[in-house]
């Protein structure tokens, strides 16, 4: 056993094994489609009778990843209603960014290049103003 896992700690998993996880994940997706509610992170774990969203991430490094497949599938299904709201225009779209964002790892980037007319280098030319002293 790692040094992560609960047993060492006196506690039982309440998923021992991923596969043991699956129907909970699933159950989780039923009930947001029924009830037309937006798949979240913090509701899956809530669901899956977590206190925090750290417990899901803790879940994915036990016996060596072996849960990473189950929570990556479901953390995927989340982000792909993320992406489809984005793109689709439902919603609010900061929020939708935001979420993506803290939850998923995208990030902004800013593509800045440096250089000439045409590629190539830069030239700079120095002009000198005022009476030359002499």
């Amino acid at each position: 056993m790692t040094a992560k896992e609960p047993a060492e700690l006196g506690r039982k998993r309440r998923y021992p094994t991923p596969e043991s996880m699956v129907d909970g994940i699933k159950e989780y997706f039923q009930k947001c489609d029924t009830k037309n509610k937006p798949y979240t992170v913090p509701g899956l774990c809530l669901h899956l009778g977590f206190h925090s969203r750290g417990m899901l991430w803790q879940y994915e490094q036990y016996d060596d990843g072996a849960y990473c497949d189950v929570i990556g599938m479901a953390k995927l299904r989340i982000e792909v209603q993320r992406n489809e709201s984005l793109i689709s225009a439902e919603g609010q779209k900061v929020g939708i960014i935001f979420d993506l964002k803290n939850n998923f790892g995208w990030e902004d980037r800013n593509k800045h290049e440096h250089g000439g007319d045409g590629g190539g280098p830069v030239q700079f030319t120095t002009v000198y103003e005022g009476k030359p002293k002499g």
